[in-house]
C-alpha cells in the first residue's frame, strides 16, 4: 500500500511519500514565448517556419500542424521570435483557448499568447498531463477579471508533482493509452452529433423550400438563387411580413447592473438555432431599467436573431411566459398575420436564410446586420394553413433530433470528466501504474 504525505498544495492534496513537488521553473530547462510579426506585412507570412498560436492548441494533445506560418523575413523582423525544437509543451496564456495545453511535435516559434516549456522527453510528457490536471486551478489563480490572463511568472512558479523519471514515463505511457481510448469514443460521438446536425439542416431546407408533398408541381420563383418553389407559394420581403424589426441595447453601467433575479435580459449567447438556452447564462435587469427600455421588450412568439459577432445568424422563437428584454446584439422580429413565427424561424435557420445573412454581410457591414438588411430578406412561404403543417412537422422532428444531440453531448461531457479525473488521479499519485 502506498504511503502518502501532504503536498502542501491545495489542488494536489496528498502525494506518495517518495514524490516531490516542484515549481515549473525548477523542472524545465527553458521557459519562453514569442510574438506576432507586423501583421500587415504580407512578406512576413505563408512561409516555411511553423508559428503556433493559442487557437492551434484547441482540443488537441499534440500539435502536428499550424494554422499559420511565417517567412524567414518575418522571423528575422523581431528578436522576440525563436524556433523551439520539438518536443515541447505549449500552453495558451490568454484568449478563448486559455489554459489549453499540448505537446508540439514540430519545430516552431510561437506568438505572444503561448508559453513554451522545454525539457527531457519524460518531463515534457508528464508535465503536460500535470498542467492539464491543474488547468482549472491555474485559470482560477490567474482570474483578474472576466478574462483570465495566465502570466509567465504564474506559470514559472506553478507547483506540480514530481515522481522520478522512470515513473513519469510509466504514467505518461499509461495515460497516453487510456486517454486515446476515451478520445476515440468522444470522436465517434462528435461524428454522430455532426451527422444529426447535418440531417437537421437538410430536413429544414427541404421542408421550407419544397414542402411536405414532393409531388406538388413546381414553378419558377423569379429569383435566380432561389430557383423553383411549389405552386401556390409566394416570395415576399421580410419587412412586409413583420410588425417589428429592431434590437435592444446594453444599459448604462454594463455588466455591473446585471442582477440574479428580475426581468430576463437576453443576450446573443442565449440564442441558439431553435433554442433559447438560459442554463448558467441567464442575466437579469431590474424593473426600472426594463421600463426605460420598454420599446425593446420581448413578447411571446417573437423571433430573436443574433445580428453581430461569431454567433451571427443564430435564431430562435421566444416561447417563455415571462417578461424579457434584449441587448443590441439581438434583433426582435415580430411577425404579422401573413407568416407564422415558427415557419419564419425555420426559414431563417435554413440554408436559404443563412445564405441571405452571409450575402448581406458581404455587401454591407461584415461585423453585423442592419435592420434594413433584415427587412430585405426574401422569404418563401405557402399559405398559413400549410405553414402551420410545416411548423408542426418540423417542431416534432426537431424535438427528437435535439434530444438525441443533447444526450450525446452529455455523454461527451461525462467522458471529459472521466478523462480529467483519470489524469488527476495518476499525476498526483492517488492511483499508481
Amino acid at each position: 500500500m502506498t504511503r502518502m504525505k501532504e503536498s502542501g498544495i491545495d489542488w494536489i492534496g496528498q502525494i506518495p511519500e517518495e514524490w516531490e513537488v516542484k515549481g515549473i521553473k525548477h523542472i524545465f530547462e527553458e521557459i519562453g514565448s514569442g510574438t506576432t510579426p507586423q501583421s500587415d506585412n504580407e512578406t512576413f507570412y505563408d512561409g516555411d517556419i511553423n508559428w503556433i498560436q493559442s487557437g492551434d492548441l484547441y482540443q488537441t494533445d499534440e500539435v502536428i500542424k499550424v494554422s499559420k506560418t511565417i517567412t524567414y523575413q518575418g522571423f528575422q523582423s523581431t528578436s522576440a521570435l525563436k524556433i523551439y525544437q520539438q518536443p515541447f509543451i505549449a500552453l495558451a496564456m490568454y484568449g478563448a483557448s486559455v489554459g489549453n495545453v499540448a505537446i508540439s511535435c514540430i519545430d516552431a516559434c510561437v506568438n505572444q499568447a503561448v508559453v513554451v516549456m522545454l525539457g527531457t522527453s519524460e518531463k515534457v510528457r508528464f508535465g503536460k498531463y500535470a498542467i492539464e490536471a491543474s488547468k482549472n486551478n491555474l485559470i482560477f489563480s490567474a482570474q483578474g477579471g472576466t478574462q483570465p490572463n495566465i502570466s509567465q511568472n504564474l506559470i514559472k512558479n506553478w507547483n506540480i508533482p514530481q515522481p522520478d523519471s522512470s515513473e513519469q514515463t510509466k504514467i505518461a505511457d499509461f495515460l497516453d493509452k487510456k486517454t486515446a481510448q476515451l478520445d476515440k469514443v468522444k470522436a465517434l460521438l462528435e461524428e454522430q452529433i455532426q451527422k444529426l446536425k447535418d440531417y437537421r439542416a437538410s430536413l429544414i431546407y427541404e421542408t421550407v423550400t419544397k414542402g411536405l408533398d414532393k409531388t406538388v408541381p413546381m414553378k419558377d420563383s423569379g429569383i435566380d438563387w432561389i430557383g423553383q418553389v411549389p405552386e401556390g407559394w409566394g416570395v415576399s420581403r421580410l419587412k412586409y411580413l413583420a410588425n417589428k424589426i429592431g434590437s435592444g441595447k446594453t444599459p448604462l453601467g454594463g455588466s455591473e447592473i446585471f442582477e440574479e433575479t428580475g426581468i430576463l435580459f437576453i443576450r446573443s449567447q442565449n440564442i441558439y438555432n431553435g433554442l433559447i438556452l438560459l442554463e448558467d447564462k441567464a442575466t437579469y435587469i431590474n424593473r426600472n431599467i426594463h421600463q426605460q427600455m420598454i420599446g425593446t421588450c420581448v413578447k411571446k412568439n417573437d423571433i430573436l436573431l443574433n445580428i453581430t459577432g461569431a454567433s451571427i445568424g443564430r435564431v430562435a422563437k421566444y416561447d417563455l411566459d415571462i417578461e424579457a428584454n434584449v441587448n443590441q446584439h439581438v434583433c426582435i422580429i415580430r411577425s404579422n398575420r401573413y407568416v407564422l413565427p415558427d415557419y419564419l424561424m425555420y426559414f431563417i435557420m435554413s440554408e436559404f436564410g443563412q445564405f441571405m445573412i452571409k450575402t448581406h454581410q458581404i455587401s454591407g457591414n461584415r461585423e453585423g446586420l442592419s435592420f434594413e438588411n433584415i427587412g430585405n430578406f426574401k422569404i418563401i412561404a405557402p399559405g398559413l394553413d400549410y405553414q402551420y403543417e410545416i411548423s408542426q412537422y418540423l417542431n416534432k422532428k426537431m424535438l427528437t433530433i435535439n434530444q438525441m444531440i443533447k444526450t450525446k453531448e452529455q455523454q461527451i461531457a461525462n467522458i471529459n470528466k472521466q478523462r480529467q479525473t483519470l489524469i488527476y488521479d495518476y499525476v498526483t499519485g492517488k492511483k499508481r501504474v
